[in-house]
């Protein structure tokens, strides 16, 4: 693991980038997204966020918090469901609209569940969607955005999608989207090694553009709240414990923007 001075050090210099970066967070509004936000604005001058989410309230807290962190920075919501593509188009469209660049975009958006398969209206599983499918709906729709932050100045243009890198495993080459072999392990396995592969691919067409799979270790978030209600008793029991080998809140968003921006 990086020193965390150096850390420090490195996202420290963003500021040598000039005011007016563009970053988009997608499930910005909580958790190791939050974290990470928190410090983009923080080490940037005059920043323009983006957090894509469901929860307004969450966003309202963010959004004040930031404001409290650099003055200077404009962070807006916008509230989308991205277990559908269909919606994730939507807000993309939102976006196109708005800005003509896009410097950082940062994707966390996921649960933690013991459900079985749960198709949207789509026919796609909605865990696959939010570890997967979303995450490259949202590079190929705004790659064009992301073009144009690496091709002008500062240029700068780099995505980071965080889940599990490291995790990666052999896929199911009949079955890759699980619709007859589903299960949590599996859908685990499939997704990391579909983001590790798609970063691969994307880094190899487009090298004015960074792409980063990072795995973030242990952090300790509010993702277990959708597990049963026995689930979440032994999370709170073994917290204890985990405590010993987590990160917490502040390095970890320290440390993910250094694995997007260094």
């Amino acid at each position: 693991m990086v020193a965390l001075d150096l850390v420090h050090a490195s996202n420290a210099r963003l500021r040598e980038l000039g005011p007016g970066l563009v970053a988009l967070f997608v499930g910005g509004t909580s958790g190791i997204g939050e974290f990470t936000l928190k410090a983009f604005v923080k080490h940037t001058i005059s920043p323009k966020v983006y957090i894509i989410g469901r929860s307004a309230p969450a966003a309202e807290r963010i959004i004040a918090e930031c404001d409290a962190i650099n003055k200077d920075g404009k962070v807006e919501f916008l509230k989308a469901d991205v277990t559908e593509l269909k919606e994730v188009d939507r807000v993309c469209r939102e976006i196109e609209k708005k800005e003509k660049r896009i410097n950082l975009l940062v994707q966390t958006q996921g649960n933690l569940t013991l459900d079985g398969r749960n198709e949207s209206l789509e026919g796609i599983d909605r865990k696959f969607t939010l570890n997967y499918y979303s995450r490259i709906r949202f590079i190929t729709n705004l790659r064009p955005l992301l073009s144009n932050a690496a091709s002008s100045p500062p240029h700068f243009s780099r995505t980071l999608s965080i889940l599990g890198a490291g995790g990666e495993g052999a896929l199911n080459l009949s079955d890759l989207d699980l619709k007859s072999s589903f299960s949590g392990r599996r859908c685990a396995n499939h997704t990391i090694t579909m983001n590790s592969l798609m970063t691969d691919q994307f880094a190899t067409r487009e090298p004015g553009i960074a792409f980063v799979h990072s795995y973030p270790s242990v952090v300790k978030t509010a993702i277990a709240r959708n597990l049963p209600w026995w689930a979440r008793a032994v999370v709170r029991v073994l917290m204890p414990v985990f405590s010993l080998f987590t990160v917490g809140a502040e390095e970890t968003g320290e440390r993910q923007l250094f694995v997007a921006t260094s």
